[in-house]
């Protein structure tokens, strides 16, 4: 597969660094169409997350946690260990907003993910959410719960929340 492939397939093309960066440098890595797709997923969210995170006011970086993605950095270019810290950071409803937007701005520096491009584009669904949206309307209209969770769980996957009104269906992009 090439770039040219991933981007004809409606991927970021920088969600091929992503799956790459998951995997220890040492270490032969099989890319496969799922595991694109997911880094797709994920860097698409992150980018999603940091343009809503640039929206308050800025804070200073959680400087200990930092550190630590740094060191997995110095640490033979741990890029896995410092992508799973870097989604603690991102979960840690705890963090400021702000300290979240500058750790990820900092960081990004080293891992090239261009994760402000978001930062003022008007918000829209990223591809394939509109068609689970509107199966997910359909499974809630006829009852079927299970398929509303399991379509809700997907659509989160993509940075969709779903909430349920009494209008109908609402959602917002993270």
């Amino acid at each position: 597969m090439s770039l040219g492939d991933v981007a004809a397939a409606g991927l970021d093309p920088l969600a091929v660094r992503l799956a790459l960066l998951g995997h220890r440098h040492r270490e032969p890595v099989d890319l496969t169409w799922d595991a694109l797709r997911a880094a797709d997923r994920a860097l698409r969210r992150r980018r999603a997350r940091v343009a809503e995170w640039s929206e308050s006011p800025s804070r200073p970086m959680p400087a200990e946690r930092v550190a630590r993605i740094e060191a997995a950095f110095d640490d033979d270019l741990d890029t896995p260990l410092a992508l799973r810290l870097l989604d603690e950071i991102e979960g840690d409803e705890s963090l400021a907003p702000g300290s979240r937007f500058e750790a990820f701005l900092h960081l990004d520096q080293v891992l090239g993910l261009d994760l402000p491009l978001d930062i003022g584009r008007p918000r829209t669904l990223p591809p394939g959410a509109a068609e689970l949206l509107e199966r997910r309307r359909s499974a809630r209209e006829s009852g079927d719960q299970t398929a509303c969770d399991l379509l809700t769980r997907e659509l989160a996957g993509l940075g969709v929340e779903v909430a349920d009104t009494p209008q109908g269906q609402s959602w917002t992009v993270r």
